[in-house]
Parts: structure tokens; C-alpha cells; sequence
């Protein structure tokens, strides 16, 4: 497994900009300019500063202009004279521009002033999707079926890109961070964890290399989520995160994975079947139990773990919280979080919050209620810190100090600020991923419960977000596919079945080809529906839909017995089933 990144790009994507707008190309500069690659803006509103270094001791006269006023615009004063600039500017609308440095030397005779000249920086306001291709190491084939886990370096959270074609993946608009990213696909080793920054010009930020998997067995994807338990043994709302989570075999022996975090979840990839145990070690703080799941292949289950909060008797030891004083009880947080889109400021419904104190491997994750409101239970005593993200977890707000007094609660006073923001994400009022065009063109008939960035509406196998991401012109958000018909096109191919076998959903005459073998895995709990040992079908009608005539029909399971319906009650073309780990049932509908 490599790992490319496009290091050049930004250059070759600014000076092809800078020649279409009809600037100067860049000239040897005498200057320094921080930042020199790119100015990026959160959120409208903001402000940054440019330093202009000046280190051939000439005075130098600075201006700087804006090629937009609409997107960012100079606050300072302009120009400036002399050494160690600061221009100040303002984000003023979501988008792209640049911004133009010029310089000239003050001319002194015989001193080697007098140098002039430009420099050009690509401006950025508001998050871009971070885009990534996945491809095998071998041919440079695209590998289209892979998942791609992308975790914030800046937090124990982590969100997925979906597939929409070409070995492309892409992310929901995101911050301009640098993250680690972890491709899996069906036949393929693991990749390790890399490291990709975004590419605020909507360029790919590199590619993924997957080597094939030799031993021929599917990969297995293990989530393990620690609930955090009340003083009656019952969930709290809270999760744990903690890369100290270790998975081991059925002997005891630790598999040596390496977690990724997710939304309230930590991520390990590549898991042996068989038994597996998730543990984690107690500390002063916490009491783990440790969980137990036989998992077979190419399965992606969920570990749940519980954890019980301890409290200090003020000697040294600790008992469980509901034994102990008062006194000696942790402390809880509350809080609200405000949706920075809207104007004016919003609450922001189902925003995620994490809490983690200083010299601790534990943060603790809750989600806000419908009128953006937190309460964070059983946090350590002690200074640390509290910060909000969208609900895609993609957009990050700012973080606020909390210094917490053990059996009192942080945020009940006007003195203690716990009043969270996650900042602009233009376009998109709930921060769910979905924009609000999309939104109100695609999902204005579809039940309320079902508009969320991870539903199905239509039950094509495509979530709402990734409906969103298919797109035939990149620039216009309406060309997706439709979430609310599960085949857009109508040529009879279901949009999920379409995008995993490389057609377009968006062209009638363009349609898969049918399969003389189809695998279907009743234990696979992938979102796609294909045909393939790679893709396993999800029920048996997919198969039929997808296998030629006179074609096999492979059945698997990760059970004894599994067990499958056929809706239709009916296999009308000639086809041969063959059955693995175990007896097949199929159950027909009653009175069929």
C-alpha cells in the first residue's frame, strides 16, 4: 500500500488560475508572505492576518489587493511601508478568490534596492470536500466498492466519503485540515493509516493504493462502542472514546489493531474471524467491561462495550459512583450549541459535543437534543476542555476551557461559558451535509424522518447523502441522482445496483451486464448491492436481478442457519444454488 498526495498541484491549479484571470505569473520574490500557499477562511466574518517579512533590510511599500471584495476583503490599512507587515482581512461570502501582493523597494543608490514585484494566493471561504481516489497496486485499475474511514487529526471523531465513480471518493464538505485516512476494500489488504491534507482548489488529494489480498478471504470491519452507564446500570447518552481499546483473539492474544476513530465509535479494521474480545484497562476513573462477538468474513459489526464511572473517596481509592459521597461524585457539563449559518444565530439540533480533560486518554462524546441543547454526565474533576462539530462531524467549532469541581455541574452559573458554536457552513442551515437546495428540490415529499444525510428514502441502497455526492456536473448540486425514486433513469436498475457495477443511473441505455455468478451474504452489512463475492448481494431477489440465465447463485452466511425471504416467491429463470456455512431457508410470504 502508497499513498500519493498531490504536492504540486496547488501550484500548477494557481498559476493555471492566475493565467486565466490574467495576472502576472509569480516573480522572484525579495518578500516573504505567511501564510504563502493559501488563505483559508472557517466561516464569514472571520478574520486573518497576512505578515509580510521583509528581509533584505529595504524599506518596502506593500499593497494588497482583492480580486473579489465579495469573498475577503483588507481591513488594514493599505499600502504599508517598511519591515514586518500585518495586512488584516475579513471574510466577507462564501467562495474562491485570490489575493494580489505587490511589492517595491525603496530605490537607494548603490545599496541594491529597488526590487519589485507580485505574488499570488488562492483565498478559500467555507469547507470543500475532501476527494480521494482508490486504486489497486498492482494495474492502477479503480477499485469502486472500497470504504474510506477519514479521521480529524484534531479530534477522536471521524466520518466516511462515499463512491461516486472512477475510483473517486469523495467526503461531505469538510474543514481544511489535515487528516488520516484508511481505505478497505472486498479482496484487498488494508491500507495503514495516511495521512491526506484537503485541497482547497476541489482538486483529488491523493490516491490510495490497495495491494490484493492473496489469501482470498474478506475483510472484516469491527466497531466498538463504549456506552457509558448511570448510577442505575442503564445508559447514560454518552459514549467513551479512548484509543486504549484493545481487540484480541479467542486465546486472549491481542490481534495488535490500531483504531480509527468515527462518530462515537473506534474502528478497527482488518479483524480475524472468529471469537474476538474488546477490552480496555481500568483506570482511576472508569470501570470497563469487556465485550465478546464471533465474527466470520467480510462483516462489519458493532462491539458494545460499557464503562461505570468511579468516584474518589477523598483516601487514595476509589468506589462505584452510586456508593459513594456526594462529595466525591464527578462533575457533569451542560450547555447549548449554536448553528453560526443562520442569522440570526440558531440552536443546532443533534450537533456532537466532546469533553476531554487534561493527561487523559478518555473523551467522552454526547449529542445535542432537538433545541441544541447538552448535558455531559461523569466528567473527570479537573481542567480540560469542551468543543462542538456538526452532525456529520465534519465541521469543527471551537474549543472552550471547563475546570470541573467534582458533585457540581459545569454551566449552571453565568460565569462558566459553555455556550458551543460550530462555525458557517454556507448553504447547508442544519450542517447535515445536505444542502438546502438539495434538500428542498429532492427531499420536500419525503417523511421527515427520513430526510437525514444516512436514510433511504427510496430504498435503492444509496443514502440520501450519497445520492447527493453521484453528480454529472460537480458545480451543479441538482444533477444527483434522485433519493426519492430508486431509479432514476428508469431502465430498471436500481440506482445502488447501477453505481457498484460502473453504469450511469443517470442514462437509461446504460445498464449492467448480468452475471453468471452471484454471491448473496445475508451476514453482509454493506450499504451497496452488487453481485460479486467482492459486493455480496443483500437478499435474493438482488441476485436474481442481477444473474444471467442458466447462472450460479452463490448463498454464504457468518451462522449456522440462515435464513432469507423471497418476496417474489418465485425463481423463474433457470439457476443453480449453491449453499455455504450451513442449511438455506427461504420463507415464502403467508398464503403464497
Amino acid at each position: 500500500m502508497r499513498v500519493d498526495t498531490n504536492k504540486a498541484s496547488l501550484l500548477r491549479t494557481i498559476v493555471l488560475l492566475v493565467a486565466c484571470l490574467g495576472i502576472a505569473p509569480l516573480a522572484p520574490a525579495d518578500i516573504e508572505v505567511d501564510p504563502a500557499d493559501k488563505l483559508t477562511f472557517q466561516q464569514v466574518g472571520e478574520v486573518q492576518d497576512v505578515f509580510i517579512v521583509e528581509p533584505s533590510g529595504c524599506n518596502t511599500n506593500v499593497f494588497i489587493t482583492s480580486l473579489d471584495l465579495s469573498i475577503v476583503k483588507v481591513t488594514s490599512s493599505n499600502p504599508q511601508e517598511g519591515e514586518n507587515i500585518t495586512f488584516e482581512l475579513t471574510a466577507q461570502g462564501i467562495g474562491d478568490t485570490f489575493i494580489k501582493v505587490e511589492y517595491a523597494e525603496d530605490i537607494i543608490p548603490g545599496s541594491g534596492c529597488g526590487a519589485s514585484g507580485s505574488i499570488t494566493i488562492p483565498v478559500i471561504v467555507g469547507p470543500r470536500p475532501l476527494k480521494i481516489f482508490v486504486r489497486d497496486s498492482t494495474n492502477n485499475s479503480a477499485i469502486n466498492n472500497a470504504n474510506v474511514y477519514i479521521q480529524d487529526k484534531n479530534s477522536p471523531s471521524g466520518f466516511e466519503a462515499y463512491p461516486i465513480g472512477g475510483a473517486e471518493y469523495w467526503s461531505p464538505r469538510a474543514d481544511f485540515e489535515s487528516y488520516d485516512v484508511v481505505a478497505v476494500a472486498p479482496g484487498y489488504e488494508p491500507s495503514s493509516s495516511s495521512s491526506l491534507e484537503q485541497d482547497p482548489t476541489g482538486a483529488v488529494s491523493g490516491t490510495i493504493f490497495l495491494d490484493p489480498d492473496t489469501s482470498g478471504t474478506l475483510v472484516n470491519t469491527i466497531r466498538v462502542v463504549i456506552d457509558l452507564l448511570d448510577d442505575g446500570g442503564n445508559s447514560s447518552g454518552a459514549v467513551l472514546l479512548t484509543d486504549t481499546v484493545d481487540l484480541q483473539d479467542g486465546a486472549g492474544n491481542s490481534l495488535g489493531l490500531s483504531p480509527i476513530f468515527g462518530n462515537g465509535e473506534m474502528i478497527f479494521i482488518g479483524v480475524t474471524p472468529g471469537i474476538t474480545r474488546a477490552t480496555a484497562p481500568d483506570t482511576d476513573d472508569f470501570d470497563f467491561t469487556d465485550a465478546t462477538e464471533t465474527v466470520g468474513t467480510g462483516v462489519d459489526e458493532i462491539i458494545i462495550m460499557t464503562a461505570k464511572a468511579l468516584a474518589g473517596t477523598g483516601q487514595g481509592t476509589y468506589t462505584k459512583r452510586g456508593f459513594s459521597t456526594r462529595a466525591g461524585f464527578q462533575g457533569d457539563i451542560v450547555g447549548d450549541v449554536s448553528n453560526t449559518t443562520a442569522a440570526p444565530v440558531e440552536t443546532l439540533a443533534n450537533a456532537i459535543i466532546i469533553s476531554k480533560q487534561q493527561f487523559s486518554d478518555i473523551a467522552t462524546q454526547v449529542e445535542a437534543n432537538v433545541i441544541g441543547a447538552f448535558f455531559h454526565p461523569n466528567i473527570q474533576p479537573g481542567n480540560g476542555e469542551i468543543w462542538a462539530l456538526s452532525p456529520d462531524l465534519t465541521i469543527e467549532g471551537p474549543k472552550l476551557p471547563v475546570d470541573i469541581t467534582a458533585g457540581q455541574t459545569f454551566g449552571d452559573d453565568p460565569s462558566e461559558e459553555t455556550s458551543l458554536q460550530v462555525p458557517l457552513d454556507g448553504g447547508d442551515s442544519d450542517h447535515d451535509g445536505l444542502p438546502d437546495a438539495w434538500e428542498t428540490t429532492y427531499l420536500a415529499s419525503v417523511p421527515s424522518n427520513q430526510r437525514g444525510p444516512n436514510d433511504d428514502p427510496d430504498g435503492d441502497g444509496l443514502t440520501n447523502l450519497e445520492e447527493l455526492l453521484i453528480l454529472l456536473d460537480p458545480e451543479d448540486i441538482l444533477s444527483s441522482t434522485d433519493p426519492d425514486n430508486h431509479d432514476t433513469d428508469g431502465d430498471g436498475w436500481s440506482d445502488g445496483v447501477e453505481m457498484v457495477r460502473a453504469t450511469n443511473p443517470h442514462i437509461g441505455q446504460s445498464q449492467p451486464t448480468l452475471l453468471d455468478e452471484v454471491w448473496v451474504d445475508f451476514g453482509y452489512l454493506g450499504t451497496i448491492e452488487a453481485g460479486t463475492l467482492e459486493h455480496p448481494a443483500k437478499t435474493i431477489e438482488t441476485a436474481l436481478t442481477l444473474k444471467s440465465n442458466e447462472g450460479v447463485i452463490e448463498i454464504k452466511g457468518d451462522v449456522s442457519d440462515t435464513t432469507g425471504q423471497l418476496t417474489t416467491n418465485t425463481i423463474n429463470t433457470p439457476a443453480t444454488i449453491n449453499a455455504f456455512n450451513g442449511a438455506i431457508t427461504l420463507d415464502a410470504p403467508l398464503g403464497e
